[in-house]
């Protein structure tokens, strides 16, 4: 229940430390050494050419700056996006190097090259494009040229059969998709679950690159079978997922493409150095139970299993059950500036950090609505090196009961193998330490703004403790806490009036004109008052 006068605790449990990063600064996306397969080293004359620059580790902000580049080639110094508007045919390939400096003045730097080539790509326009021969046409066929598009992903899979599905004509190829509606055609394999039809694109057989035309608004409707191409595609069979786990799918490359009204997951897959930069995820659900739902699902199980994964600037919309993002595996990955919206149903996470997850980044991201089991949560088995910073979470339920829902869960199951540092996260909601168990962590959680009714543990805290017999293995302090009334934060999860002089230091701002990407903070629905 709201308080009738304001509580305002500056936590301050140990003493003030000096920031400094927590892991070393390194540049995960692009990788060196790397051939045309990979997205950064190729570019189509007179097509844009928009990449970003992924970095784990080192103390944030950092700032970004071309040393080597093509004429036309900028970047932003604060976002690390490379734009190349009009690449020029070429026989030699244009040399790029990037160097990137943190707040503490480390410099990492990574080169490479791009080949600004017409060979490896294709192009697909649901709209003016004409199948290829055999596959809907028998003359004048589209042979997946700018000019001769061909018409739908049955003509680039090369059928709807398992021989299909190992057709490897186009293995390696750039996809660009036109404006328009797309269905996902191909081998969709038969289960006994209906939740869990699949398009199985195997990516040592078919492109892992898929980009939207730039300007022009694509959508894959996981819901849609333009063609009626495979006889079990009906509406009890629609909602498949895009599977790459199965195959060297590596360099995966997804940009600027709305997904929507898929059953189960968007994307499952296990591969190294995979990107989703600038999409729209919308409308997943409701899953299978125990099926993992995700709109994005990294399923390695072992530690190492997916290296130098990336995902950037994407939006998430609607989900009904399960999580946003789930992560098994990943290694030297980052989750930067997405922004996750309108969860419904009971069992929901924003994103799952499951299991066997090292040295992850979760940075910058905003959350807005009721994640029942967490914005940011997941079992966290065996999972460890993780950085948690700068992040928003807004319109969580303020006072904890069981099944309520919550802001941030930390250390859910107990099994955290390694240290995990949360800080300068601003957090309107539950934050809930689920479990602490001699040899987890340590935790460390510091220079966060944290705001709910709870008054936690210690109290004034404002974080709720259960099941925690090792109070050790978790360590806040430095952290900006109250409860509504104290009026820290405005609608927008910004610091107001005297807090102000907290900016920079507490909570997700990095300074004063950084701008809003959340919808106010509202009083949360279907909560019991305990």
């Amino acid at each position: 229940m709201k308080s009738c006068c304001f509580l305002l605790f500056l936590i301050l449990f140990s003493p003030l430390t000096t920031v400094a990063a927590n892991f070393p600064l390194q540049i995960i996306q692009p990788q060196t050494g790397l051939g045309l397969s990979n997205r950064y080293y190729k570019a189509y004359p007179g097509i844009p050419y928009k990449v970003p620059v992924g970095i784990f580790g080192g103390l944030y902000p950092f700032s970004y700056s071309l040393t080597v580049s093509p004429s036309g080639m900028t970047i932003d110094p604060s976002t690390g996006i490379i734009t190349w508007l009009t690449p020029p045919e070429s026989t030699s390939p244009f040399s790029v190097t990037v160097r990137v400096v943190d707040s503490e003045n480390s410099v990492a730097t990574v080169s490479w090259s791009i080949t600004v080539t017409r060979a490896g790509f294709l192009f697909i326009d649901s709209q003016n494009g004409v199948h290829a021969l055999g596959f809907g046409c028998t003359a004048n066929c589209g042979d997946g040229s700018l000019n001769r598009p061909f018409r739908s992903l049955v003509d680039v899979y090369r059928g709807t059969d398992y021989a299909a599905m190992n057709d490897t004509t186009y293995n390696d190829q750039f996809m660009y998709f036109r404006a328009g509606v797309y269905g996902l055609e191909g081998f969709l394999p038969i289960s006994s679950d209906p939740q869990q039809y699949e398009l199985e694109w195997r990516g040592n057989a078919k492109p892992v690159v898929w980009m939207s035309f730039p300007g022009e608004a694509v959508t894959i409707d996981h819901n849609f079978s333009p063609n009626s191409v495979h006889p079990s595609y009906t509406s009890d069979s629609g909602g498949a997922f895009i599977d790459f786990r199965n195959g060297n799918s590596d360099d995966t490359f997804i940009q600027g493409i709305t997904f929507r009204d898929m059953r189960n997951h968007g994307f499952r897959l296990t591969n190294n150095r995979a990107v989703f930069f600038e999409n729209h995820f919308e409308n997943l659900g409701p899953g299978a139970d125990g099926a993992n739902s995700s709109f994005i699902m990294f399923s390695g199980r072992e530690y190492g299993s997916s290296r130098n994964m990336y995902v950037r600037d994407n939006t998430f919309d609607t989900l009904n059950t399960g999580a946003f993002i789930k992560t098994y595996g990943l290694t030297y990955s980052v989750i930067e500036n997405n922004r996750f919206s309108n969860p419904l149903g009971n069992i929901l996470e924003g994103i799952a950090l499951k299991h066997a997850d090292q040295f992850v980044d979760v940075r910058s991201n905003s959350f807005d609505g009721n994640f029942r089991d967490g914005a940011i949560n997941g079992n966290w088995n065996y999972d460890g090196n993780l950085e948690i910073r700068f992040n928003k979470i807004l319109n969580s339920p303020v006072s904890y009961c069981d099944g309520c829902g919550v802001g941030l869960q930390i250390n859910h199951d107990g099994l955290t193998n390694g240290p995990v540092f949360i800080h300068r996260n601003t957090i309107y909601g539950t934050v809930l330490l689920a479990a602490g168990v001699t040899g987890n962590g340590p935790i460390s959680f510091y220079n966060n703004v944290v705001v709910n009714e709870n008054s936690g543990t210690p109290a004034g805290s404002q974080i709720t403790y259960t099941n925690v017999s090792d109070t050790t293995v978790f360590r806040a302090y430095d952290n900006l806490a109250g409860n509504i009334a104290a009026n820290l934060i405005d609608s927008n999860g910004n610091l107001t009036g005297s807090f102000l002089s907290f900016l920079g230091t507490r909570g997700y701002q990095i300074n004063a004109n950084q701008p809003s990407t959340s919808t106010p903070p509202r009083r949360p629905n279907n909560l019991r008052v305990l």
